[in-house]
């Protein structure tokens, strides 16, 4: 049954749906303009209980900047950016102030958080990183430190139509789907295929290619 009392809308498709944990407000990402009345360009927050819009209101990376995707952990709520210049991006969780942004030559389909890793996925290739994605070549898949937004070296690239679309996660494993038809070179790991989760002595978390040979000592 429906829940009486949660009365929230939106004017355009919703695409992402996330609890900021510091908050508790639900954070809504999609193509709308204006979320339960209020203007939102793509990104607001909702009242758990009652649907009302909050005063969380982070700026838009730009006029027609849809997002496809949003999660959220470090006081951080991530976006998976498409239009003109894909993008990740990183804002406040309480202030909505944006804190940074890597950009791809292509739309950013998906984020998930893999320990203090935003693991970024979509159709941009061969660049990303930087504004323009002048930083460096990924294709489909770029790793992110979640709190600085440094782009990090992990690269087994993705090939074929439409990139990847979603992603689940695990402390210890990424799962990866989409219209993918390689990675890494690996026919086998097309459209929906899995990477294994290291974490080192550090406590930084290492993503290992496809087909690598990785162990536990």
């Amino acid at each position: 049954a429906l829940v009486p009392g949660f009365v929230a809308s939106a004017n355009d498709t919703v695409t992402g749906l996330v609890v900021v944990p510091e908050t508790q407000a639900l954070a809504v990402a999609g193509a709308f303009t204006s979320l339960g009345g209020a203007a939102r360009r793509f990104l607001g927050s909702v009242s758990l209980t009652t649907g009302a819009t909050t005063s969380w209101a982070p700026p838009a990376d730009c006029a027609d900047c849809t997002l496809l995707g949003v999660t959220s952990a470090f006081g951080l709520v991530f976006g998976a950016v498409a239009g003109p210049g894909g993008r990740a991006t990183a804002w406040s969780a309480t202030t909505g102030a944006r804190r940074w942004s890597q950009w791809g030559d292509g739309d950013v389909q998906a984020v998930a958080g893999v320990g203090g890793t935003l693991d970024a996925r979509g159709h941009f290739a061969p660049r990303f990183g930087a504004v323009g994605g002048t930083a460096a070549q990924r294709s489909g898949i770029a790793a992110i430190d979640a709190v600085s937004g440094a782009l990090l070296p992990w690269d087994p690239p993705v090939t074929g139509p439409d990139g990847v679309w979603t992603i689940a996660a695990t402390s210890d494993t990424l799962w990866v789907g989409g219209g993918f038809t390689q990675v890494a070179g690996q026919s086998w790991a097309g459209r929906l295929t899995r990477f294994p989760v290291v974490t080192a002595g550090t406590g930084a978390v290492a993503l290992v290619a496809a087909a690598s040979s990785w162990a536990f000592d």
